[in-house]
């Protein structure tokens, strides 16, 4: 007699399709770097880079824009650079379920 193992006889649950999930390349990315006389805000859901005089402002603008794509279902990840252009942060805004 052939059992089938416990766990292969419950149906499994439904998984919930979610856009921008962590990983994949519809994942959101919002990136704030040290630009020739400013800072810049880049992402590919705008089309524009928005340029700011202080880092503090470019990454205001970055958390705004990171809560408008999780509102429209994106997760964002959002990648803070220094001076040097070296990563100095990054924060998550995941989407609204």
């Amino acid at each position: 007699m052939n059992a089938a193992h416990p766990r292969e006889a419950e149906p499994r649950p439904a998984r919930r399709a979610r856009a921008g999930r962590p990983g994949r390349a519809d994942d959101g990315l919002v990136v704030v770097r040290p630009v020739e006389g400013g800072w810049s805000v880049t992402s590919r859901h705008w089309g524009e880079r928005l340029l700011f005089c202080s880092g503090a402002a470019a990454e205001s603008q970055a958390r705004r824009m990171s809560e408008c794509l999780a509102k429209l279902g994106v997760d964002v990840r959002v990648d803070v650079y220094d001076r040097r252009d070296l990563l100095a942060g990054c924060f998550r805004v995941f989407a609204d379920p």
